[in-house]
C-alpha cells in the first residue's frame, strides 16, 4: 500500500524521537566515561574543581536543558498526531450517521429494493410512477454519499491512520452488507472506474480476512 505524507510524518516523528534518547543517553556515557578518565589521571578533587567552573556548568546545563527541550517537542508533537488520528476517526464515524447514511444503512438491514436510476429504467418503471422517480433521485443520492463515506474510510488505511484491522472492525461490516446487496452490487459494478477506491477497499478487506481466517 502506498505511503502519504501522514504516514511518513509519523515515522519521521518516532526516528527523531528515538534518536533524541539515543542522544542524551549516549551523552550521559560520554560524560560518565570522561569524568572518570579524568578523576583517573588527576583526583577527584581536581575534577570536581573542573565541573565546578562556572563555564563547564554552563556547558552541562545547556546542553541538559536542549535535549530535554527537544525531548518534550517530539512528546507534544507526538500526542498532537495521536489526537488528530483520534479526532479524524470520530468525525468520519458520525458520518455514517447522518440521516442519508442511515437510511442506505436501514435499506441494507431489512432486505430492501433500492429505486436506482439504471434499475428503474431496465425495469421499465421511469415513467409509471411521480413517486418512483422521486424515490429514485434520493436512492441515487444517498447510496452515492455512503459509498463516498466508505470510500474516505479506506483513504485512511491507504494513508496510514489506521489499519486494516481497525477499519474491518470500524467499517467492515458496511463495506460487506453493500457489496452483498444486490441492487448496490450491480449499481457499483457498471462504473468500476468511477467506484475505483471502493473496489480496492473490498479486495483489501477480503484479502485480510482471508488471510486471518488462514492464520487461525
Amino acid at each position: 500500500m502506498c505511503k502519504n505524507k501522514h504516514l511518513v510524518k509519523w515515522n519521521c516523528i518516532q526516528c527523531i524521537s528515538n534518536l533524541v534518547i539515543a542522544l542524551a543517553i549516549g551523552s550521559m556515557i560520554l560524560f560518565v566515561v570522561l569524568l572518570f578518565v579524568q578523576a583517573y589521571n588527576t583526583s577527584w578533587e581536581e575534577t570536581l574543581s573542573v565541573l565546578m567552573k562556572p563555564r563547564a556548568l554552563r556547558y552541562l546545563l545547556v546542553g541538559g536543558f536542549s535535549l530535554l527541550t527537544l525531548w518534550l517537542t517530539i512528546f507534544t508533537l507526538n500526542r498532537s498526531v495521536k489526537v488528530e488520528e483520534m479526532n479524524a476517526i470520530v468525525s468520519l464515524r458520525n458520518l455514517f450517521y447522518q440521516e442519508s447514511n442511515m437510511r442506505v444503512y436501514r435499506k441494507i438491514l431489512n432486505k430492501e429494493d433500492f429505486y436506482l436510476s439504471d434499475e428503474v429504467k431496465s425495469k421499465g418503471l421511469e415513467s409509471n410512477s411521480e413517486e418512483i422517480n422521486k424515490a429514485s433521485k434520493e436512492d441515487e443520492g444517498d447510496v452515492n454519499n455512503y459509498i463516498g463515506t466508505l470510500e474516505v474510510a479506506y483513504l485512511m488505511v491507504e494513508r496510514g491512520v489506521i489499519n486494516m484491522e481497525e477499519f474491518e472492525n470500524l467499517f467492515g461490516y458496511r463495506l460487506n452488507n453493500l457489496f452483498e446487496n444486490k441492487d448496490l452490487h450491480k449499481y457499483i459494478c457498471e462504473d468500476r472506474k468511477y467506484n475505483a477506491i471502493l473496489f480496492r477497499a473490498i479486495h483489501a478487506l477480503h484479502k485480510y480476512q482471508r488471510e486471518r481466517k488462514q492464520k487461525y
